[in-house]
């Protein structure tokens, strides 16, 4: 079975595919297409009601995000956004349950952060 690099800081879509494939015994392009249709799904859905909860899993939701400033990194200005929506994501206990117990804080070289490249 195909593993993971251990010094990988995420998980790709086509390394998910990879994984369920491997599990499953599903041909690769049928778990890319299920995956496909399954995010689409749940974006829909979001649009749609707002709210999807996988029982077991956690609960999406769309979320409004007030207005707040924002620097421009190309001229040092200084503009606000205005009121938008953002989608969200609980984690069940479960899940939270499962992270907890395998995975502790020395495990984790830094605090994940999230770096957007611009430019």
């Amino acid at each position: 079975m195909e593993t993971l690099q251990k010094s990988k800081t995420s998980t790709t879509k086509a390394d998910l595919i990879t994984l369920v494939a491997n599990k499953s015994k599903y041909d690769k392009r049928d778990v890319e297409k299920i995956l496909e249709t399954f995010l689409k799904v749940i974006v829909e859905e979001l649009v749609k009601t707002k709210r999807v909860k996988l029982s077991g899993f956690g609960t999406f939701y769309v979320a409004k995000q007030a207005k707040r400033k924002q620097y421009s990194p190309f001229g040092n200005k200084v503009f606000e956004s205005g009121d938008c929506c953002v989608p969200k994501f609980i984690p069940s206990n479960a899940v939270k349950d499962k992270v907890k117990a395998k995975v502790s804080p020395e495990m984790l070289d830094a605090p994940y952060q999230l770096k957007r490249n611009i430019g």
